[in-house]
């Protein structure tokens, strides 16, 4: 028969064990998120005669693989005045765009390879400026149709 000071120095230590384990759990975790669907800063998919596509807001940020070697992603402006998209990967500009007419551009990126980068690179969209179309409350950048990345 045990103690109750055993017991109770059993029951603490079995917390105190439960309590350490989170932060590794938590990590491994994240590390088996996939996040190449995640977008931020969007708005819900909408559809034209061209097709799927969301508005971005004045930053969006989408998760391509670590993996990937090149990326495409169509960007177009019906905005009343021309705009300019800053798209920044990792945090660091790679391309400023500005858009003067309402066609669909493909922009094409050849990705680096980053050791030891994580599981994926964070490309960002900054618009500039934002609009708000007629009977419209929402504030829109520029429209994101599908992108696609290949190793």
């Amino acid at each position: 028969m045990t103690s109750p000071g055993v017991r109770r120095w059993a029951v603490v230590g079995l917390c105190l064990a439960v309590v350490a384990s989170v932060p590794f759990r938590v990590i491994a975790g994240r590390d088996q998120r996939d996040l190449s669907r995640l977008v931020l800063g969007v708005y819900d998919v909408e559809s034209d005669a061209s097709g799927e596509f969301r508005w971005t807001m004045d930053r969006a940020r989408l998760f391509v693989p670590s993996s990937a070697r090149t990326l495409v992603l169509p960007i177009r402006s019906l905005a009343p005045v021309p705009q300019e998209v800053v798209v920044r990967l990792d945090g660091e500009a790679v391309d400023t765009v500005r858009l003067q007419d309402h066609d669909w551009h493909d922009l094409r990126y050849v990705l680096p390879r980053r050791r030891g980068a994580g599981r994926f690179l964070h490309l960002e969209l900054r618009v500039s400026p934002t609009w708000h179309p007629p009977d419209d409350p929402r504030t829109l950048g520029v429209q994101l149709g599908r992108y696609a990345w290949a190793p």
